[in-house]
């Protein structure tokens, strides 16, 4: 079966995000449009009022327009039934999210579960050298004949960036896209909090080196080889924010006869510090244990690639 996704657009009757007052959305099937939807909506009754000023950016929708006009509830069952559990796109989706929740908020009806993408989101993370990645620059880019504000013309203008976005980088689907950009679709429901469409971070180096040697198992002490003489010999040794990489460090003291630690514990007989002027949480614990008469030596990196080298 061919995967299936829809996108959608919001206008507002005012400027609280839940006074929702149309509705444009398509569907997407097989990487083509096949259905689309677009009503008048009448805003949840405690914001239910129309702000002229507003008329230009959202198609001059009228009190008079939405008259008719089904309510939230029955429109939200209809959006519903419309994606038909399928992923939904908006341009800037964080703010489609927010009119939904609102306007649920407002008309006492729950959240429903929504996985919502973001096609600004991708289209940044592709076209990185358009000058912005407004929806009217992103239409253009692609020649699609965008008639802003109205939600229909704005949510196909979403699936078509979308579209192309896939042809571009090789991607039959809208999941592939996202895996391929790695980006993680947002989420909406009744019991969470939103969840917004993103690109995973990439751990920074440091975290990943830490994540690393939390879990790497410290080498044995090498007493068989190593100088019973040589001042880390049956030492246990604890290391502190050095620069150099704790894992290669380990290795090095346990040749020379020290026992590795990962953490200030009484056992800890020397603490190893990038320098003498950093204040660690290892440190503070270290010198509580000396104030205790604990014989605990704090030295610094330096220092200790001095004992290295002695010991090599």
């Amino acid at each position: 079966m061919a995967e299936e996704w829809v996108a959608l657009d919001f206008e507002t009757a005012n400027g609280d995000n839940g006074s929702v007052c149309r509705v444009g959305m398509v569907k997407v099937a097989g990487g083509a449009v096949t259905d689309r939807l677009l009503d008048y909506v009448q805003p949840p009754e405690p914001v239910s009022w129309f702000d002229p000023e507003l008329a230009p950016f959202n198609g001059g929708v009228t009190a008079e327009d939405v008259r008719d006009a089904a309510q939230w509830p029955e429109m939200l069952k209809r959006i519903t039934a419309f994606a038909g559990g399928a992923p939904v796109v908006a341009h800037f989706a964080p703010m489609e999210m927010e009119v939904v929740q609102r306007a649920c908020m407002h008309s006492g009806v729950p959240v429903p579960e929504m996985e919502i993408g973001c096609s600004v989101v991708l289209a940044r993370s592709v076209w990185t050298d358009s000058p912005d990645h407004k929806l009217k620059t992103l239409c253009a880019r692609i020649g699609f004949d965008l008639d802003h504000h109205n939600p229909l013309s704005d949510a196909e203008g979403s699936a078509r960036i979308v579209l192309e976005l896939m042809r571009e980088r090789g991607t039959p689907t809208l999941g592939g896209l996202c895996e391929r950009e790695d980006v993680v679709l947002g989420r909406i429901g009744p019991d969470r909090a939103p969840a917004y469409c993103r690109k995973r971070r990439a751990p920074s180096p440091r975290f990943s080196r830490w994540n690393e040697e939390s879990r790497a198992e410290p080498p044995a002490p090498d007493l068989d080889n190593a100088d019973p003489d040589g001042p880390l010999y049956g030492a246990t040794v604890c290391l502190s924010d050095t620069s150099r990489d704790k894992i290669e460090l380990w290795g090095e003291i346990a040749a020379v006869g020290g026992t590795i630690a990962k953490n200030v514990t009484k056992k800890v007989t020397v603490l190893v510090v990038g320098d003498h002027s950093a204040v660690t949480a290892k440190r503070r614990k270290a010198e509580e244990y000396q104030a205790k008469g604990q014989p605990i030596a704090i030295i610094d990196e330096a220092e200790l690639e001095q004992i290295l080298r002695e010991g090599a």
